[in-house]
């Protein structure tokens, strides 16, 4: 091929044209053979149909007092693999509710199944101040030792639960979201907090709840990755817009995990967002000074490793929209997010049938928190079948195989 290719070029240098367009044929040559595969945008699809997890119907525990203890899952799931004795292990998947969660367990991820062992409860701490009201454990971080956890969760102070608070409009006004550190030393059977509260704080706007207020604050943190790159350890949080912060999707990350206000956010140039600093402080963090970048509109983010792409790459929601389906971008840094491409659409909510909480996971992966992906995995989320008479609601854990292409 390439003594042919040789022979035509030598007779093209015959040709006026050739003699008079020398400079075009060149910038044509070059144009043409810098373009390759490995340039092609990545994409994925599903390969298989829906599997069933946990079904509420068959497997949820006896009932609590409230609807949301109810044994539904209602955050994201979080695997990871722990260890009992050196050849002892384990893999629990978490799939958190404010009010009497539940253990998943198996030797694989492929095998758990649901038990009835709770592993943590809300505080249900009324004061603001304390960031310790309604918890869901939303991402977590085994240590080498494979009992050592340390989670991220998703706080939410409901003012609209308690007259008494002040609090006279419906919801979603009265609604404070925070996130803040706990702790597990037994593999993730029981949780606490890394410090007493208000000191477990890990994220919080620089503004006060007052009420009456619409919705705001840092909620829905991500798993938590620990970067191939660097040694840090990187998470996202998601915010409704309000006063100088733009609604979106955060990344924040810390060379110590184990100190809830070592965070700091990405503000578009460096990483200077001190995330963990309380609006009820003295004296109070300076609003102008705490903005972190929005990196996507994309919501329930999974962040991995790709051993595929040799990038990072982030899985949610399609452009943040609950109903639209799923997509993943991709990331030589992740602050700089690219390369967007839907793995599956999503279907409109009904009075029967929804879908929300996305999160991707690798069984193969080598990683005990699963923080890497290879070229497949599944997609997991949580489908929902209505309210039922008695007011809890089914929920299913259900997960899709995926596979990645160049």
């Amino acid at each position: 091929i390439c003594r042919d290719i040789m022979d035509y070029v030598h007779l093209l240098k015959q040709t006026l044209w050739f003699k008079k367009n020398c400079n075009i044929f060149i910038v044509l040559i070059v144009l043409i053979f810098s373009v390759h595969p490995g340039a092609a945008q990545p994409t994925a699809h599903v390969t298989g149909e829906p599997e069933t997890v946990y079904d509420w119907k068959k497997q949820h525990c006896a009932n609590g007092i409230h609807k949301w203890q109810w044994d539904v899952p209602d955050s994201p799931v979080r695997p990871f693999r722990r260890k009992g004795t050196p050849t002892n292990e384990s893999v629990v998947l978490l799939a958190s509710v404010d009010l009497g969660s539940r253990l998943n367990v198996g030797r694989t991820l492929g095998t758990v199944r649901h038990t009835c062992q709770v592993y943590y409860n809300s505080t249900l701490d009324f004061n603001p101040a304390d960031f310790s009201d309604h918890e869901w454990i939303t991402a977590s971080h085994v240590m080498p030792d494979g009992q050592t956890v340390w989670g991220l969760v998703h706080d939410e102070f409901h003012g609209w639960s308690d007259t008494k608070l002040g609090c006279t409009k419906p919801f979603p006004a009265c609604w404070y979201n925070t996130v803040t550190l706990v702790v597990s030393h037994d593999g993730g059977n029981t949780w606490q907090h890394a410090k007493k509260p208000p000191h477990h704080l890990v994220a919080a706007m620089p503004y006060k709840y007052f009420h009456n207020q619409p919705p705001f604050g840092w909620r829905s943190p991500s798993n938590i990755l620990k970067s191939p790159k660097d040694g840090y350890y990187y998470a996202t949080v998601t915010t409704f817009p309000y006063a100088d912060q733009p609604e979106g999707t955060c990344i924040m990350r810390t060379d110590d995990i184990t100190t809830p206000g070592s965070w700091k956010g990405w503000n578009g140039t460096h990483w200077a967002v001190s995330m963990g600093v309380s609006p009820y402080s003295v004296p109070p963090p300076d609003p102008k000074k705490e903005i972190c970048h929005i990196i996507t509109k994309t919501t329930y983010p999974t962040l991995l490793w790709s051993t595929f792409y040799n990038k990072f790459i982030l899985v949610g929601t399609t452009k943040g929209h609950d109903t639209g389906g799923y997509w993943f971008g991709t990331s030589d840094n992740l602050t700089d997010w690219a390369d967007w491409t839907v793995i599956r659409k999503g279907y409109p909510w009904n009075a029967t049938y929804h879908e929300i909480y996305p999160s991707f996971v690798d069984p193969s992966s080598t990683s005990a928190n699963f923080d890497t992906v290879g070229e497949t995995g599944f997609l997991y989320y949580i489908v929902g079948h209505g309210e039922l008479k008695n007011g809890a609601l089914d929920r299913d854990i259900v997960r899709q195989p995926v596979k990645f292409l160049r």
